[in-house]
């Protein structure tokens, strides 16, 4: 989709062509950005915050070095030529990282698991979360009621509301 779009502005192919590829690209870049934004606070389950803010701090550095490097190529290649490189370096890149969770994925897991990272349900101080003490059952107290209920549960007409 990549290779297209850059093609179709070489070609100065009609703007609707553009415009729709751009939409595509941008709900596919949407889609992968939250992706990896979940899979980083699943994998910091201790600091969500901070992971998902260095997530964010990352992402910004690599689009500014991007835009620096940008022009620069796009001058020298032309667009046809440009985005064709970006979207093979985009496809040779995701190719090696989805190799790379498969051949050492579960051995980084082992690791992370040995060097006592911290179960989802549990924070940094170690008391079990909210899901936790549902899970088993303990802590099973009644709901208590709200203002109005309360005052109309004790027969308080407070609570009530005329009609």
């Amino acid at each position: 989709m990549l290779i297209g779009y850059g093609w179709a502005l070489e070609k100065h192919a009609h703007q609707s062509i553009s415009l729709i590829l751009q939409f595509l690209l941008g709900f596919l870049c949407m889609c992968f950005n939250q992706t990896f934004s979940a899979l980083l606070i699943d994998m910091f389950p201790a600091s969500p915050s901070t992971a998902a803010a260095s997530g964010n701090i990352v992402r910004c550095a690599l689009s500014a070095l991007a835009v620096a490097v940008m022009q620069p190529l796009l001058d020298g290649m032309g667009r046809g030529w440009f985005f064709t490189f970006l979207g093979i370096l985009s496809g040779v890149v995701g190719v090696a990282a989805v190799w790379a969770i498969q051949a050492w994925g579960m051995k980084w897991r082992g690791r992370r698991i040995s060097d006592g990272t911290k179960p989802r349900d549990e924070d940094v101080s170690g008391e079990t979360g909210f899901n936790e003490v549902n899970r088993k059952g303990e802590n099973d107290e009644k709901p208590t009621p709200s203002a109005p209920e309360a005052g109309l549960a004790a027969g308080d007409d407070k609570g009530a509301v005329d009609t």
